[in-house]
C-alpha cells in the first residue's frame, strides 16, 4: 500500500475537532495509486488476502455500529426536561464522532483494495442509515433545548455562545453524512429564526409579554393615590428598562448567529438566462471556461475558469462547497479568482432540446467524494448557479463574471446558498427579522402610549416633572435598542430585503425626530448626551436608501432633519425646561429641580446667607478649594469688595469666599493636621501633663510600702521550712496508692518503656509528614475531628481523633477495618485517605478536608432541581465505586457525605461499611447486622429480611431518602420523633412520600430507588442511566 495508519495515529474523536480530515487525505481515486493487482498473486499461486482484510477492517464498524443501534433504542421515551437534555445533546454528540472517524477509517483502508467506491459505499448502507437517524436525534434534541432556553427570562447569557458551538460541530460532522448537509442548514436557519419560539420571533414575543405585564402593573392602580401613581410610574419605568435591555441581548445574539450562518451558507448568486443555452456556450467557450464531467451526474452542468483547471484539487474543493461542506479553512491558500458555474437539467429539458449536451470546448474529469456525488445528485438547480468557497470573494466574482457575460444572463439573487432548501430558509429568516423591526417600532409606540394617557392625566403637576423624566429614560432606552437593532440587520439583508430594510430604517429615523421635536426640550448650544446615538443612527443611513426616495419625501426627510439637529442643540442662552429655572440676579439661593437619573449627582452646594456664605455639610475639598481661591489675586479692574450673584452650581463653585469661611477653612485644616500628628506610629508625641499635687505626701507614701514589703520578708522568714510540708505530702499519697492497688483500683506505673510492635501489624498505612493540628470541626460519636496541616507541603487535611484504652483490641480491629476500606479506593467523589499515626491511647487518621460542610447543612432550605440532579448523579457515582469494590456503606446520609469548593460531592464516614465477601452479585442477604441511621435505613434492614439480612441495595434506598431530604431540606420522616416509630413505618411496608415539585423524572427515579422489594430495586449502575442523573457540568 502507498499509504500505510496505524489506528493509534488516529486522534481521539472527543479531543481533536478536524478528525476526519485526516482520513479524507486523499480526496477522491485519481490521487491514489493502482490497487492490489489480484492476478499478480494468483500467477505467483498465493492466496488472495481481500477476505480476511475485508472482515478485520469491518470489525470496528460492526463495534460501533451496535453502538448507534443501541443509542437509539435507549432514546428516551418524551421530551426531555431542561436539565437533562444537555447531558443527551453530549452523548449524540460523542456517537456521531466516533461513528465517523469509524467509517473514514473503514473507506480509507478500502480504497486501495476495492476498485469501485460505489461498492464501497453500498456496504454500509444500513451503517449509513443509522448514522442519519442519530444525527435526526441530535437535531431534535437541539431544537428543544433552544426552546427550553428561551423561555428562561435570563435566555441571552450563553446562548449566542452554545448555538455557535453547536453549528461549528454541525459544520464538521454534516459533509460526510448522506443529506446532512441540507438537514443542518435548514435546522440552523429555523432556530435563528422561523420557527415558533425560536430567536428572532421570540424576541417580539418577548416584548410584547413583558408590555401587557407592564400595562397591567400601570393599571392596578387606577384608582390609588397620587403617591401610589408615583411609586407605578417608577416601577414601570424600571421594568421597561430591564424588559429592553434583555430584548436587545436577545435580539443582538440572534442576529450575531443570524450573520454567521449568512456568511458560511450564501456562497452562490443565481443568475437568469436571458438568451439562448446555445449563445450561451459558446461565450463560455470563448473566454476559455472548462466543463467538469462528473461520472454518474450527467445532468450537472459544471464549468470552471481555464485558470484553476489544472487544479483537481481546487476543483474539488469548490463541489464541496457546493454540496455544502465548509470549505473556509481550505480556501486560504486557493486562488482569488476561484468559483464554478453550475445548472441543471431534467429529462424532458434535455429530450426537447438537448443544447447542454453540445458543449465543444474542453472537459476535465473529476470524481469527488461520495457524499458530495450524492448531495450534488439530490440538490434542486433551476437557474445558473456561480459558487465560491467564501462569501467574502462573492461580490468581485459575481461583478467579473457578469462583465464577461453582459447580456446573455440576468442577475435574479445576488448572494444565496447553492441548495435551494437552505435558501428558502434564509429568507424566511430575513423575513423573521424585518418582522422584528416592525414589533420593536409597535413597542415603543404603546411604552410611550402607556405614559402619556395613563399617567399623565392624574399626575399632580408638582410631580409632573419627575415623572416626565422617568418617561424620557424609558424612551431613551428603548430607541437606542432600535437604533442598534436597525443598525445591525441592515447587514443581513441582500437583494430585495435591503430595499424593504432601507424603507423600515427611515421610517424609524423619522419616528425618532417626531419624538424629540415634541416631547424633548431644547438645547442650550451643545448636543446633550442622550441624543448621540440618534444622530449617529442618522448619519449612518446608506446612500442607497436616500436615493430610493421620491422628491418629496427626501425633502420632507431633509426638513425634518434640520428641525431636530437645530431644535436638540438649541441656542446658548435658551431657557430649559426641567433642569434649572431661570433665576434673577439677585436671588440668594439657587431654585433647584429634578434632572435625569442618569445624570451624576450635584456635590453640596455654598448656599448665600444674608450674613455671608455658610459652609455648613460642605465637604472638605470644597472648603479646601474656595480657601484656595481667596489665596488667588482678583483680576484687575474687578470690584472684590462686591460679591457676585450665584446663578448656578458652577458659579457657586467658582465664587469668592469671604473672610469668616476662610478663617473657618484654616481652622479645620489645623484640626486636620494635628489629629494627623497625634495618630502617627512614627512621630513623637509629648507626654500628657497631669496635675501636680504635694511632694510631701507622695514621699510618705512610698515609705509606707516599703516598710509593708519589709515587714512580710520577716514573717515569711518566721515560717516552718517547706521541705517539711513536702515530706508529709509525700508520706499521704503513698499510703493512700498502697491502699488504692491493693483494691485494684488503680494500677502499677512500670519504669521499663512498653514495645508498641505488636499493635502496629494491623497492616495500616503510617503518614510519613510532620503535621500541625488546628481548629477543632466536630465531634462523632467514635471521636473528634480537627484540622490539620502538612509541614512539609502546607496541605489542608481533617484529622479524625480516636481514644481508646491501651488494651482494647475490639476498638482498634473495627477502627482498622475502616481504614482498609478507605485503602483500597481511589476516587474523586469519595474522601480521600492519607494514612494513619497510631499512638498508646490514641490513634490519628488523616483524610481529605471538605471546606463547604455537609450535605445535610446545605440543604435545610432545599435545593433547585438542577442542583439535585447534579448531586444525585455524583452521589450515585460514588455508591456505583463502592458496590463494584463489593463494600456496602450502610449509613448514606446527608451528614456523611461532603461538599468541596470545588462543587464536587464526596462519599465519606465508612464506619459502619462492611466489606463483601462476593464482589461479582448483589444480593439482599449479603449482610446481617443492623447498623446505619433510622430514617434512611431500608426495609430489609429493619426487618431483616426474615433472616436473610440485607444487601447493597440497602444503600439505594439510603440514595433515595438523602434525594427528598435534598428536595425538602429535611430527612425523610422527620414528622417522628423517636427512631421506633419510624422504625415501625418502615417496617410495616410505608416508604417515604415524595415531594410533589419534583419533576416527572425525579419521581420515576425516587420510585425506583424506593422500592420496598430490594430484588425489584435498580443498582446503582442501572441509575447511571436514568434520565434524572443525565446532566453534566460546565467543565465536562
Amino acid at each position: 500500500m502507498s499509504y500505510f495508519f496505524q489506528f493509534s495515529e488516529f486522534p481521539d474523536p472527543m479531543l481533536c475537532s478536524d478528525y476526519v480530515q485526516l482520513l479524507n487525505s486523499p480526496p477522491s481515486s485519481e490521487q491514489k495509486c493502482s490497487p492490489v493487482s489480484w492476478e499478480e498473486l494468483k500467477s505467483m499461486d498465493l492466496p488472495s488476502f481481500e477476505p480476511a482484510f475485508l472482515v478485520l477492517c469491518r470489525v470496528l464498524l460492526n463495534v460501533i455500529h451496535e453502538c448507534l443501534k443501541l443509542r437509539l433504542e435507549q432514546r428516551p421515551a418524551g421530551e426531555p426536561s431542561l436539565l437533562s437534555i444537555k447531558q443527551l445533546v453530549r452523548e449524540c454528540k460523542e456517537v456521531l464522532k466516533g461513528g465517523l472517524l469509524m467509517k473514514q477509517y473503514y473507506q480509507f483502508m478500502l480504497r486501495e483494495v476495492l476498485d469501485d467506491l460505489q461498492k464501497i459505499d453500498c456496504n454500509i448502507d444500513s451503517f449509513e442509515e443509522d448514522l442519519h437517524k442519530m444525527l435526526m436525534v441530535y437535531f431534535d434534541y437541539m431544537r428543544g433545548w433552544i426552546q427550553m432556553l428561551q423561555q428562561l427570562p435570563q435566555a441571552s447569557h450563553s446562548l449566542k455562545n452554545l448555538l455557535e458551538e453547536e453549528w461549528n460541530f454541525t459544520k464538521e460532522i454534516t459533509p460526510y453524512i448522506r443529506g446532512g448537509e441540507a438537514q443542518a442548514g435548514k435546522l440552523f436557519c429555523d432556530i435563528a429564526g422561523m420557527m415558533p419560539g425560536m430567536l428572532l420571533k421570540s424576541t417580539g414575543i418577548f416584548l410584547d409579554s413583558g408590555l401587557r405585564k407592564s400595562c397591567i402593573r400601570a393599571s392596578a392602580e387606577d384608582n390609588t393615590a397620587s403617591e401610589e401613581i408615583r411609586r407605578s410610574v417608577i416601577e414601570t419605568s424600571r421594568a421597561l428598562k430591564e424588559l429592553f435591555h434583555e430584548a436587545r441581548e436577545r435580539a443582538s445574539k440572534a442576529l450575531g448567529f443570524a450573520k454567521m450562518l449568512r456568511k458560511d451558507l450564501e456562497i452562490a448568486a443565481e443568475f437568469m438566462l436571458s438568451a439562448p443555452v446555445r449563445e450561451l456556450l459558446n461565450a463560455l467557450k470563448t473566454k476559455e471556461y472548462v466543463k467538469v464531467q462528473i461520472p454518474g451526474l450527467e445532468n450537472l452542468q459544471v464549468f470552471v475558469p481555464n485558470g484553476i483547471s489544472g487544479e483537481k484539487s481546487v476543483i474539488l474543493q469548490l463541489l464541496n462547497a457546493a454540496a455544502g461542506k465548509d470549505c473556509s479553512k481550505d480556501s486560504e491558500e486557493v486562488a482569488y479568482e476561484a468559483y464554478l458555474l453550475m445548472t441543471k437539467y431534467s429529462e424532458k429539458d434535455h429530450e426537447s432540446d438537448g443544447s447542454w449536451s453540445m458543449w465543444e470546448g474542453q472537459p476535465v474529469k473529476i470524481v469527488p467524494q461520495v457524499e458530495t456525488a450524492d448531495t450534488l445528485r439530490s440538490m434542486l438547480v433551476d437557474n445558473l448557479l456561480l459558487v465560491v468557497m467564501q462569501s467574502a470573494h462573492l461580490v468581485s466574482q459575481r461583478k467579473a463574471f457578469q462583465q464577461s457575460i453582459e447580456g446573455l444572463v440576468s442577475l435574479h439573487h445576488e448572494q444565496t446558498s447553492s441548495q435551494s432548501v437552505i435558501a428558502k430558509a434564509l429568507q424566511q429568516l430575513k423575513s423573521d427579522a424585518l418582522q422584528l423591526c416592525t414589533n420593536i417600532s409597535c413597542a415603543i409606540d404603546r411604552v410611550d402610549h402607556m405614559f402619556t394617557s395613563e399617567f399623565d392625566a392624574e399626575v399632580d403637576e408638582a410631580e409632573s416633572s419627575t415623572l416626565q423624566q422617568y418617561y424620557r429614560e424609558a424612551m431613551i432606552q428603548c430607541y437606542n435598542f432600535g437604533f442598534e437593532y436597525h443598525k445591525e440587520v441592515v447587514r443581513l439583508m441582500s437583494g430585495e430585503f435591503r430595499q424593504k430594510i432601507g424603507d423600515k430604517y427611515i421610517n424609524f429615523a423619522r419616528k425618532w425626530m417626531n419624538y424629540v421635536l415634541t416631547k424633548c426640550e431644547s438645547g442650550r448650544g451643545t448636543r446633550p448626551r442622550w441624543a448621540t446615538q440618534g444622530f449617529d443612527f442618522l448619519q449612518a443611513i446608506e446612500p442607497a436608501f436616500i436615493s430610493a426616495l421620491p422628491e418629496d419625501d427626501f425633502l420632507s426627510l431633509q426638513a425634518l432633519m434640520n428641525e431636530c439637529i437645530g431644535h436638540v442643540i438649541g441656542k446658548p442662552h435658551s431657557p430649559v425646561t426641567g433642569l434649572y429655572l431661570a433665576i434673577h440676579r439677585n436671588s440668594p439661593r439657587p431654585i433647584k429641580v429634578p434632572r435625569c437619573h442618569s445624570d451624576p449627582p450635584n456635590p453640596h452646594l455654598i448656599i448665600p446667607t444674608p450674613e455671608g456664605f455658610s459652609t455648613r455639610s460642605v465637604p472638605c475639598d470644597v472648603r479646601n478649594h474656595c480657601s484656595a481661591a481667596v489665596s488667588r489675586p482678583a483680576p484687575i479692574g474687578s470690584d472684590s469688595a462686591q460679591p457676585k450673584p450665584v446663578s448656578s452650581a458652577n458659579e457657586t463653585r467658582g465664587s469668592s469666599v469671604p473672610e469668616n469661611d476662610r478663617l473657618a477653612s484654616i481652622a479645620a485644616e489645623l484640626q486636620f493636621r494635628s489629629l494627623s500628628r497625634h495618630s502617627s506610629p512614627t512621630e513623637e508625641r509629648e507626654e500628657p501633663s497631669y496635675p501636680k499635687g504635694d511632694s510631701s505626701g507622695s514621699s510618705r507614701r512610698s515609705w509606707e510600702l516599703r516598710t509593708l514589703i519589709n515587714q512580710t520578708k520577716d514573717i515569711a522568714s518566721k515560717q516552718v521550712p517547706i521541705e517539711a510540708v513536702q515530706k508529709s505530702v509525700q508520706l499521704f499519697e503513698e499510703r493512700r496508692y498502697r491502699e488504692m492497688r491493693s483494691k485494684n483500683i488503680i494500677g502499677q506505673v512500670c519504669d521499663t518503656p512498653k514495645s508498641y510492635d505488636n499493635v502496629m501489624h494491623v497492616g495500616l498505612r503510617k503518614v510519613t509528614f510532620k503535621w500541625q493540628r488546628g481548629n477543632k470541626i466536630g465531634e462523632g460519636q467514635y471521636g473528634k475531628v480537627y484540622t490539620c496541616i502538612s509541614v512539609d507541603t502546607g496541605e489542608l487535611m481533617a484529622m479524625k481523633e480516636i481514644r481508646f484504652q491501651p488494651n482494647d483490641h475490639k476498638t482498634i480491629k473495627e477502627t482498622a477495618d475502616e481504614l482498609k476500606i478507605f485503602e483500597g479506593i481511589k476516587h474523586p467523589n469519595l474522601v480521600r485517605y492519607f494514612g494513619v499515626e497510631l499512638h498508646r491511647e490514641e490513634m490519628y487518621i488523616f483524610m481529605e478536608y471538605c471546606d463547604e460542610g455537609t450535605l445535610e447543612e446545605v440543604s435545610k432550605l432545599g435545593l433547585q432541581e438542577h442542583v439535585i440532579r447534579l448531586y444525585s448523579k455524583q452521589i450515585t457515582i460514588a455508591i456505583n465505586v463502592l458496590h463494584e469494590h463489593g463494600i456496602v456503606h450502610r449509613d448514606i446520609k446527608g451528614a456523611n457525605i461532603f461538599l468541596t469548593s470545588s462543587g464536587l460531592i464526596k462519599l465519606g464516614d465508612f464506619g459502619c461499611s462492611v466489606k463483601l465477601k462476593n464482589n461479582t452479585q448483589t444480593m439482599p442477604g449479603e449482610v446481617n447486622s443492623t447498623l446505619g441511621t433510622a430514617a434512611y435505613m431500608a426495609p430489609e434492614v429493619i426487618t431483616r429480611a426474615k433472616g436473610e439480612g440485607h444487601g447493597r441495595a440497602a444503600d439505594i434506598w439510603s440514595l433515595g431518602c438523602v434525594v427528598i431530604e435534598m428536595v425538602t431540606g429535611k430527612r425523610p420522616w422527620h414528622e417522628y420523633e423517636h427512631n421506633f416509630q419510624i422504625m415501625y413505618k418502615v417496617g410495616m411496608g410505608h416508604k417515604p412520600p415524595i415531594p410533589e415539585r419534583v419533576s416527572p423524572e425525579g419521581k420515576d427515579f425516587l420510585s425506583h430507588c424506593l422500592e420496598s422489594d430490594p430484588k425489584m430495586r435498580w443498582t446503582a449502575s442501572q441509575l447511571l442511566d436514568h434520565p434524572f442523573v443525565k446532566v453534566c457540568t460546565d467543565e465536562e
